[in-house]
């Protein structure tokens, strides 16, 4: 009784003293169930807690095994649309479609397409399918000849001068005509998802503001800055796109900023000159801090060079024709 007696008490000290460093709660039950817990109790106890841990791990196993099932299945059903796409780019070109021989073109320019790097296989493609007045190729042919080589973010073709001889200007003349056709170049294939989302979206192109920058830059054939405004003007009619803003000097365009105050609000000026453009807030708040620094002389000035743009692009049209809307391929 005693030693019964003496036992309970040495576990209240034990409480008291375990209580004052805030365990008291839980270290009360676990100190009752340890001096209330047989040896067979304990034993069940730690086997069961073995048995759960084992059961959680074995799910955690077939979890990562079905993920890992689905992952290798999501491949598989990749490389199987990328075969099937391949295939229907060979039997395309065997017949004599336009866009399969400009893919399979790229897939054989390319460093890491497809098939081993065949230069000849693929520029004879591509010549194919230039011949046959095919946008896309025409716009990759041209930029081959203008630099060697052409960079679409996902894939970097580039030809050596013993592959390809250079010729900028046949290069140019080449963008002229997309120009003409198109407003947007894609060089990859757009996937549409099941609810007509775009879920890869490859790098696009603009042939009017490609030309506008290469005859602005001078590097590839002589300056004319008249040909830079002109296709900067189309870019704007044609095509309604909208061009960086100069960190140097405010509300210049880059690579413009030699443009007088006149000409500037000119280009601002002439995207409303459309009736079927919306004007964006920005474009409004351009023109009206102009319209607040510029003498009425200047402003006059602006609006005659919108009519001489304007009459530019008319003019041009004669020769290389407004390009039709792109339209995405579904």
């Amino acid at each position: 009784m005693q030693s019964s007696q003496h036992k309970n008490s040495r576990i209240a000290m034990l409480v008291v003293a375990l209580s004052l460093i805030g365990g008291t709660g839980c270290v009360h039950y676990l100190i009752a169930r340890s001096a209330s817990e047989t040896n067979e109790q304990r034993d069940a106890r730690l086997a069961l807690q073995q048995k759960e841990n084992q059961d959680r791990f074995q799910r955690e196993a077939l979890r990562q095994q079905e993920e890992q099932k689905q992952e290798a299945l999501k491949i598989q059903k990749r490389e199987q649309e990328e075969q099937q796409k391949t295939d229907a780019l060979v039997k395309g070109a065997s017949a004599n479609d336009p866009y399969s021989k400009t893919y399979l073109a790229i897939e054989y320019l390319k460093p890491n397409g497809k098939f081993p790097r065949d230069v000849l296989k693929g520029l004879s493609l591509l010549k194919s399918a230039v011949g046959d007045k095919y946008p896309e190729a025409e716009y990759l042919y041209g930029w081959l000849l203008i630099q060697g080589a052409l960079d679409n973010g996902q894939y970097k073709l580039k030809l050596k001068p013993s592959e390809l001889a250079l010729s900028p200007e046949t290069g140019v003349r080449l963008i002229s005509t997309v120009a003409s056709k198109k407003c947007s170049i894609y060089l990859d294939d757009v996937k549409i998802g099941p609810d007509k989302e775009i879920y890869r979206l490859p790098a696009f192109y603009s042939p009017s503001g490609d030309l506008m920058k290469i005859y602005s830059d001078g590097r590839y054939i002589s300056r004319d800055r008249s040909k830079a405004e002109l296709w900067f003007a189309r870019t704007i009619l044609h095509c309604d796109e909208y061009f960086e803003l100069s960190q140097r000097q405010p509300l210049r365009y880059v690579g413009y900023e030699y443009f007088s105050d006149a000409k500037t609000l000119a280009f601002f000026m002439l995207r409303s000159t459309r009736q079927d453009m919306k004007e964006r807030p920005e474009d409004v708040e351009r023109k009206r801090q102009f319209l607040k620094t510029l003498k009425p002389e200047q402003v006059q000035e602006a609006n005659v060079i919108v009519e001489e743009l304007r009459f530019s692009a008319r003019k041009s049209e004669q020769e290389y024709p407004a390009p039709l809307p792109f339209v995405m391929k579904k």
